[in-house]
Order: C-alpha cells, then sequence, then structure tokens
C-alpha cells in the first residue's frame, strides 16, 4: 500500500516530466530539430544541461555537461540578457568553441530565460527541420513563451525542492517504522551507512559515489516494514514462509524507495544486498560479478554489523570475531576482495 502511495504522489508532479514538454513544444513552434534548455548553478558561473531533444546519440554527454560563461555563446546570451538570432554560425562567431555534434542547419538561436529580473537560464534552438535559416519572427514566436517558461522552471525548481523534502522525510519516517518492529535494528542502518561510505571511499569510489552508496546502505533495510512483526521479532526456528517473508524484504526496499521520486539511490545495490558471490543469495540468485559492486560492499558491512550487535538468538561479536567470520566465507557469501579491503580499514566497533 506505501508502494502504491508513493506511486500515485511522485507522479503528481515531475520537474523533468514538465521540462520535456517545454522542449517538445519550443522544437513544434520553432520548427528546431535541436532544443535545449540550460539553467545557472548555484554560483551563477556555469550553465547545465537540464533537458533537450535533438541529441541523439550524446544525450549522456550532454547531460553532464557544464558550460563555464566565459567564452560560450549562451555564456554571452547571460551576460548580456538578450536574445541571439544568428542566421550562419560559423560566420558570426568563427573562434566559438567545437563539440562533436553535427549542425544540419548554420542558424541558431539563444534566448537568455529571465525570472524576476535575474537570468536563470537559457534555451538554445537549431536544426531548422527545413535546413533553412530562422527569421527574426521565429525569434518573436519563440519570445512570447519564454517569460512564462522562466517563471514555470524557476517556481517548479522551488516545489521540487519542497517535494523531495518531504518525500525524504517520508522515507525517513518509514524507515523509522522498519526499525520499531524490530527494536534490536535500532541504529543499524546508520551504522551500516556510515561504513559503507568508508568502504566505498577505501575501494576507490569517488565522493559522489561513495555518497550514493551510503544513502542507499541507510535505506537498505526499509523493506521490512511490509513482514509481519511476530516474524522479525521470533527468535527460535522459522517456517519456510516466513523464511520466504524476510527474503522478501530487498525486493520491498527496492519497489518502495523506487516509487519515492527525488531521492539519489543506488536501488541495485539494495535489492542485491542479500545475494552471495557462489549465487546461492536471494531474491535473484545472482553469481559473483553480477552482483553490483554496491550490493556486494553492503553485504559485507550489514553481516559485519550484524554480527557485533545484539540479536535475540546470540550475543554481540566483538570486532575480530566477526572479521574472522568475514574472511571465512569470503569468495563463498562474499566478494573476497570487499572483505579484504574492509579489514584494511580502521573499524572501530
Amino acid at each position: 500500500e506505501a508502494h502504491e502511495i508513493l506511486d500515485s504522489m511522485g507522479r503528481f508532479f515531475s520537474l523533468d516530466g514538465l521540462l520535456d514538454q517545454m522542449v517538445q513544444f519550443y522544437s513544434r513552434i520553432a520548427q528546431a530539430g535541436r532544443v535545449s534548455i540550460l539553467v545557472l548553478d548555484g554560483g551563477g558561473g556555469a550553465l547545465h544541461f537540464v533537458q533537450g531533444t535533438g541529441f541523439f546519440g550524446f544525450e549522456d554527454d550532454i547531460r553532464h555537461m557544464s558550460l563555464p560563461l566565459e567564452n560560450s555563446i549562451s555564456g554571452s546570451v547571460v551576460r548580456t540578457q538578450r536574445p541571439l538570432l544568428v542566421q550562419d554560425i560559423d560566420r558570426a562567431i568563427p573562434k566559438r568553441s567545437r563539440s562533436k555534434l553535427t549542425y544540419t542547419s548554420p542558424s541558431f538561436m539563444s534566448i537568455p530565460l529571465v525570472h524576476r529580473g535575474d537570468v536563470i537560464g537559457v534555451i538554445n534552438l537549431s536544426n531548422r527541420v527545413d535546413g533553412g535559416v530562422f527569421a527574426q519572427e521565429d525569434l518573436d514566436r519563440v519570445l512570447t513563451f519564454t517569460q512564462g517558461t522562466a517563471d514555470l522552471i524557476s517556481e517548479g525548481r522551488r516545489f521540487s525542492e519542497v517535494q523531495r523534502t518531504f518525500f525524504r522525510h517520508t522515507a525517513d519516517v518509514l524507515l523509522g517504522i522498519a526499525e520499531n518492529k524490530s527494536p534490536y535494528l535500532n541504529g543499524h542502518s546508520t551504522r551500516v551507512a556510515s561504513l559503507s561510505l568508508a568502504l566505498a571511499r577505501q575501494l576507490g569510489f569517488t565522493e559522489e559515489e561513495a555518497g550514493v552508496l551510503a544513502e542507499s546502505a541507510k535505506f537498505h533495510d526499509l523493506g521490512r516494514i511490509a513482514i509481519d512483526e511476530a516474524v522479525l521479532s521470533r527468535d527460535g526456528e522459522l517456517e519456510e514462509s516466513e523464511r520466504e517473508q524476510i527474503k522478501d524484504h530487498p525486493v520491498w526496499s527496492y519497489r518502495i524507495l523506487g516509487s519515492i521520486p527525488g531521492m539519489d539511490l543506488d536501488l541495485e545495490a539494495i535489492k542485491s544486498h542479500h545475494e552471495r558471490y557462489d549465487g546461492k543469495g536471494y531474491p535473484g540468485g545472482l553469481l559473483g560479478e553480477e552482483i553490483p559492486m554496491g550490493g556486494r560492499i553492503i553485504a559485507v558491512v550489514d553481516a559485519f554489523d550484524a554480527l557485533t550487535s545484539e540479536r535475540p538468538y546470540r550475543s554481540a561479536m566483538n570486532r575480530d570475531q566477526a572479521l574472522e567470520i568475514l574472511d571465512q566465507n569470503s569468495w563463498s557469501q562474499f566478494d573476497g576482495r570487499v572483505v579484504k579491503a574492509f579489514k584494511e580499514m580502521d573499524i572501530e566497533h
């Protein structure tokens, strides 16, 4: 039920969806084969691509593009706050920076997006579909809508941030409920997140990648919210149906978190944190390198924290005992390289 509710709420507003509709609209009214919207970063020093169409084969490159304001066409439009209409881009701007993108028409338009007197970005249009050049009437037609576009983007970004904060809070609440169903798990998610961050760094992840994995590790057990509380608190032998409930929790974590927009998570790592290197894990029975590295990292950290914590069915082990167990299960339950990296860390527990 939580999954369905969150999925419905997530569809209520999508900034990406709004921006996609905008670029498709401008493509139609200007007969432009390529349209892009770029927005200024928080410091106002560079433009970042947020949505576009007509970048066939270059979508990933463009999405990670950061364009400095100096020595760029779009940057000059930001600085002057004046639209630019060019009928022959090579003749008008011979020293422009070149990209891998090809142009089917030499004509180009770049229009500043101004919200309450401040430039927040630009919209660029090129590759007129008939191979001709853009005229003043094309620019005038586009300018009719750019003020409203700037307002929509600005307010949409603000609302999107409020929405993201709300959904993050919702995820935290759900995680709290899941942990309260198993009191011995209190603090488990925070410890697993912290150790996953350190282990990811140890294995050479970038800071951004390590941060995403740590956030994912924090929520890896959220799916326990879907498991009967009596099953979670049982300190005796579980029946087969109850064991299957437990095995479902990575899938529930994956499904619920996948329904929450605006959270930068490695969902595959979450789903695979109970896979085994020998292929005997769950839920997918993945083998060796088939298991995402994030899942292999969380598996080691999750096991270590479980071993060094009090559980209803056994006492906590000390650090050295737990590391010995991990070592004994290298290349069967765990990726031996991940265990080795973990043992090399300065772990306090």
